[in-house]
């Protein structure tokens, strides 16, 4: 879980790309993933803004 640094509101914090096993199509292959994190102060953000965050980040990464 990546700490917001004094004087910031939000880290963002993505793991090394791996290739890994996923679901495709009724079947297994094998993937470039990675793992996303964010930490968000509530004060500044709500949790509901922050998962549409991860959620547009998620579906620009996986654009081909």
């Amino acid at each position: 879980m990546p700490v917001v640094a004094p004087g910031n509101v939000a880290a963002i914090r993505i793991g090394a790309v791996e290739d890994r096993l996923v679901v495709r199509e009724r079947g297994f292959a094998l993937a470039p993933t990675a793992y996303v994190c964010a930490s968000i102060d509530h004060r500044a953000l709500d949790g509901m803004d922050a998962g549409a965050l991860l959620t547009a980040m998620k579906k620009f990464l996986e654009e081909d």
